[in-house]
């Protein structure tokens, strides 16, 4: 007997959320399946931005949300991306 897929519900498309499914999908593959739930139209959360008279000479891309990620304590500058290559910048 094939074993059905571990069913897994994600509220929120945030960072959050979007780097818990990527970690999820990555560690389980095909023995989980999951479903993302978020009130936006479009996933990203305070990450995400919009363009604006798109397909015209006129467009522009707004962003919505952040202009930074901040560590605040050790643990958080000592986890995943800040460490990598480049992507670590100190701001006042």
């Amino acid at each position: 007997m094939v074993a059905s897929p571990l069913r897994v519900c994600v509220v929120g498309c945030g960072i959050t959320g979007s780097t818990l499914v990527s970690r999820l999908l990555s560690l389980c593959g095909s023995s989980i399946k999951v479903d993302i739930f978020d009130q936006g139209f479009l996933p990203g959360g305070r990450l995400s931005s919009r363009a604006l008279n798109r397909g015209t000479p006129e467009e522009i891309v707004v962003d919505h949300g952040c202009q930074f990620l901040r560590g605040d304590t050790e643990e958080v500058r000592d986890k995943g991306c800040s460490k990598a290559k480049g992507t670590r910048r100190i701001y006042n």
